[in-house]
């Protein structure tokens, strides 16, 4: 995972973020293993979030349509996915 991005305040941006989450996209979207491309996905924007100082706080079935949601190509965009992992996150 690439590392955390800062902005010239200080504090990290999740529009300097949205880059950084296409490794996740791809996990995603492209069939990197034989099975648990989705489940390795969202392992991995945990692990991003957790590098970036703030915990994932959706419900199983919040996370399960997440990662639907962006696998099937209903949310498309790395800043839209961005803005979707920013509201389930906080700082920790």
């Amino acid at each position: 995972m690439p590392a955390p991005c800062s902005c010239g305040t200080g504090r990290n941006s999740w529009a300097e973020r949205a880059p950084a989450l296409r490794p996740v996209l791809s996990i995603a979207r492209h069939q990197v293993l034989i099975d648990g491309n989705k489940r390795l996905a969202l392992a991995a924007t945990i692990v991003f979030l957790g590098v970036n100082g703030r915990r994932f706080t959706f419900s199983n079935d919040d996370a399960y349509e997440l990662t639907i949601a962006v696998t099937s190509g209903e949310l498309d965009s790395v800043e839209d996915i961005a803005q979707q992992i920013a509201a389930a996150s906080v700082q920790s």
